[in-house]
């Protein structure tokens, strides 16, 4: 007789399947009876090593931020977070802060008084180009195109269409004879008719000119045909009598003689004749001081009588403005030119009494401009400045280091340029003085024509010792005398200049300040003090949040061992500074920079630093090809375990971290005076002083109490896409949904035990206190066992509880035992969980309805 057990198999499959009614039941699975099952159920592994970087539960961006406060700091507080390794077997984490950079270097200290800055825009570098004016001209054709109209109407005729006709024009007295370079003329229907055939033009009996009617018209080609006033006749032939007009098309007139034609009756157009001024951008306007202007209009060849063309008045507009009435040239001397197009306009009249008019030499007129020299009125730069007259500019800056200062002689070097023409008036002046440069006032003058090849040195006294306070102020007088200078508009006017030519005057003025040098106050100066809060956002909790929530909660039972801080202090190579050291304090307590601290520093820890601090360098934080710092930290270190570790869960307020409260002051020799000497100085590009920290992590610490660690917490830990897991991904089992209990109670009555193993796991850290797992499967049920690497532990658990759960969440703690834990740096990770299952006894599952046995 077959036998079917199907409890064995029931178990697993209620604990995982999403929809168990979909199943297919087997209608026998034939097992033998007493017999063990194992399913494997959860698997934890390396991959989840990730949860456990400390390093990225340091808020970088946090700290780096902003988040501090310290006077005397250029910019804002830094933090890096390195790996570590000096030997230790626990994994470090190196937390390096860069405090300060004392810019304490006096050579950019000293250029507080490189008083260039404040006369900029004195410095002068301009050029005044003055374009060719001598020879300038420009010509214009006089429009004739009313007078060719007036000739061509004149020109036309009509009458009735006839064999022969003599051609009567409207008025025989304006023309001898026109000759024509183009156009025609069209015969005609006057008012109605037609006409038809050829049409001719002669002079005489000579045809000169013939065409074809077509619609009623007819064009009698003129190009070069000449039409007199009299013997013209028209010939038609097929002469109807009908009327015709004779009217010039295009007509464009070669020649013209004997044209009479009265007063008034044709009109001019005024010749216009315009040409740019070529002044440069920086010429206002010019006095003209030797020129002239002259206008030409000659009677072409071949025009009669000579006095056919008559043209006066001459009005000249733009950039010039004169009148030029009869005769030629006129003097332009003392006129103003300015930067704008010349124009020049004419009034013409015409003596047509027969006359001889060539149209294909129309009359000229031509405006030539002769310029020998000029005063041009030259705008210089907004910037520009001629003068400098300031008694307060401060040394405070100064001041914050230096008590006193010696000086060589000194002022300022000036170069001068000056090539404007060798005129009295031309002449460039400059005037200096400084009480506090020892400099007293003096003029110097450079003539027009002239450079000096070498700067001149308006220079003070050498003085000793000068003392320089808060309220030391350096005095500047200066001014430059320019030719002709208005103040208000910021223009020169230079003399007697010529047509293309270029001028320049350049003026340079260079600052010396030739120092010796200066004994500083080191004791007294704000600048050599740092102090602040810094708030390195280091928080217990966050450390273990690799843990969960649950584990970061007990922050207060994990106590730092050792958390050593190392000051580095890193003075320059200098020999003016082999006296100086550093003092001050740094204290340290967890709570927040702008709140008291969680934990009253007793007097041991108030003040965990005194005195000096010693001045060593930095060491190079260069890690290897393993990504690990391996550099000697060396011996200067304070411990400040005391300030992080936390008494009791119910201080811990949100946002707490490690603050540290630094006041360091740089000291000076014994006399509290250094003397520094520029010469030293300039063997030196960077004088700073650098004082950074470092933070030595290391992940070892004492545990206070038992601490619970939830697996699956870790397990279920945030994938970082934002998006909450489902049931089906909380349940233990990943089940879609609860299993129903009802119909399977009996398959389960079979199973004997059942239990779930961890096979053999292996933790990521070290615990001398030893580790239990501690499971609560809710419904008051509850298992425990103790736990060792590489060694089996079993927790027994009642399936129909478990199974009438969902989602199924339990919790399943891996607790700490107080003593000392860490995590080592050689870190493994890895648990098998298996459900094992022991039947005994058979169960019958045939018949099921609808099925039959066999």
């Amino acid at each position: 007789m077959k036998k079917t057990l199907f409890a064995v198999l029931a178990v697993p499959l209620l604990f995982c399947a999403c929809n168990f009614q979909n199943l297919t039941v087997p209608k026998e699975v034939e097992v033998k009876t007493g017999a063990t099952y194992e399913f494997n159920l959860l698997k934890l592994d390396s991959t989840k090593q990730e949860w456990l970087d400390f390093s990225k539960y340091l808020d970088i961006g946090k700290m780096i931020s902003g988040q501090s406060e310290g006077s005397g700091s250029s910019s804002g507080l830094s933090l890096e977070i390195l790996n570590y390794n000096d030997g230790s077997d626990y994994q470090q984490l190196l937390m390096h802060m860069p405090l300060q950079k004392i810019d304490f270097n006096i050579g950019e200290q000293f250029k507080n008084m490189d008083f260039s800055k404040q006369i900029q825009g004195f410095d002068l570098n301009e050029e005044i180009v003055i374009p060719k004016l001598t020879g300038l001209n420009q010509e214009k054709e006089i429009d004739l195109t009313n007078l060719q109209n007036t000739i061509n109407g004149a020109v036309s005729f009509g009458g009735v269409s006839a064999p022969s006709l003599s051609v009567l024009f409207v008025s025989g007295s304006y023309f001898d004879s026109v000759e024509y370079t183009s156009g025609s003329i069209e015969v005609a229907p006057y008012d109605g008719g037609t006409l038809t055939g050829t049409v001719s033009l002669c002079d005489g009996e000579t045809v000169i000119s013939s065409a074809t009617f077509s619609d009623n018209k007819a064009n009698l080609p003129l190009e070069g045909r000449t039409i007199k006033s009299s013997g013209m006749k028209i010939k038609f032939s097929d002469p109807t009598g009908t009327q015709f007009k004779a009217i010039i098309k295009n007509g464009k007139i070669h020649i013209a003689t004997g044209v009479t034609i009265p007063d008034g009756q044709v009109t001019v157009t005024k010749p216009k004749v315009s040409f740019d001024m070529p002044l440069s951008s920086n010429i206002k306007q010019c006095v003209v001081d030797n020129g002239s202007i002259k206008v030409e209009f000659p009677t072409p060849t071949n025009w009669q009588p000579a006095n056919v063309i008559n043209i006066y008045p001459i009005t000249i507009s733009g950039g010039l403005d004169i009148n030029i009435p009869d005769g030629n040239p006129v003097s332009l001397n003392n006129k103003v030119l300015v930067p704008s197009a010349i124009e020049a306009t004419a009034d013409v009249d015409l003596n047509l009494t027969d006359a001889t008019i060539d149209f294909s030499n129309p009359p000229k007129l031509k405006v030539i401009l002769e310029i020998g020299e000029i005063t041009p009125t030259v705008q210089l730069p907004d910037s520009y400045q001629a003068s400098y007259d300031k008694d307060d500019i401060s040394l405070a800056e100064l001041a914050k280091y230096v008590t006193s200062i010696s000086l060589n002689p000194s002022g300022f070097d000036v170069t001068v340029k000056n090539n404007l023409p060798a005129v009295a008036e031309n002449e460039i002046s400059l005037t200096m003085s400084s009480t506090f440069l020892g400099m007293a006032s003096t003029t110097e003058e450079f003539a027009a024509g002239t450079t000096t090849s070498e700067p001149a040195h308006y220079l003070g006294t050498a003085q000793s010792n000068k003392a320089i306070t808060a309220g030391s102020n350096m005095d500047i007088h200066a001014s430059i005398g320019l030719p002709d200078y208005d103040s208000s508009e910021k223009t020169i006017t230079v003399h007697n200049v010529a047509p293309d030519h270029t001028y320049g005057i350049e003026i340079k003025v260079t600052p010396v300040f030739d120092w010796t040098s200066a004994k500083v106050q080191l004791a007294d100066a704000a600048n050599t003090k740092v102090e602040g809060v810094f708030e390195s956002n280091l928080n217990k909790a966050d450390l273990f949040k690799a843990f969960g929530e649950s584990f970061a909660s007990y922050a207060d039972k994990i106590q730092f061992s050792k958390l050593p801080l190392y000051i580095y202090a890193q003075l320059p190579d200098l020999e003016l500074f082999e006296h100086a050291s550093f003092g001050g304090t740094i204290k340290a307590y967890y709570g927040k920079k702008d709140a008291s601290p969680v934990k009253t520093p007793d007097s041991a820890e108030e003040t965990l630093l005194n005195g000096n601090i010693s001045l060593v360098g930095m060491p190079e934080l260069t890690q290897n090809s393993e990504g690990f710092v391996t550099a000697n930290l060396g011996t200067g270190s304070i411990n400040f375990e005391k300030a992080f570790n936390i008494p009791a869960p119910d201080t811990i307020r949100d946002g707490d971290s490690l603050i540290l409260d630094y006041s360091i002051k740089l000291n000076g020799a014994e006399d509290g005076e250094l003397e520094i000497f520029k010469a030293d100085l300039e063997k030196s590009t960077d004088t700073s002083i650098s004082l950074d920290i470092v933070l030595l992590l290391t992940l070892q610490f004492n545990v206070t109490d038992d601490i619970p660690i939830n697996l699956m917490e870790i397990m279920n830990k945030d994938d970082g896409s934002g998006t909450p897991k489902t049931d089906q991904e909380k349940d233990l089992f990943k089940r879609a949904e609860k299993t129903s209990m009802a119909d399977y109670q009996k398959y389960l009555d079979v199973v004997k035990s059942a239990e779930i193993e961890l096979a053999k796991p292996v933790f990521p850290f070290k615990s001398s206190g030893g580790l239990s797992l501690k499971v609560d499967w809710g419904k008051g049920q509850r298992t425990e066992c103790v736990l060792k690497d590489n060694t089996n532990a079993l927790i027994a658990v009642n399936p129909s509880t478990l199974l009438d759960t969902y989602p199924l969440e339990p919790a399943i703690n891996l607790v700490i035992g107080k003593g000392t834990f860490g995590l080592p740096r050689q870190m493994d990770m890895k648990a098998q969980v298996k459900l094992r299952v022991k039947a005994e006894g058979p169960i019958q599952i045939y018949p099921f309805a609808g099925q039959e046995a066999n």
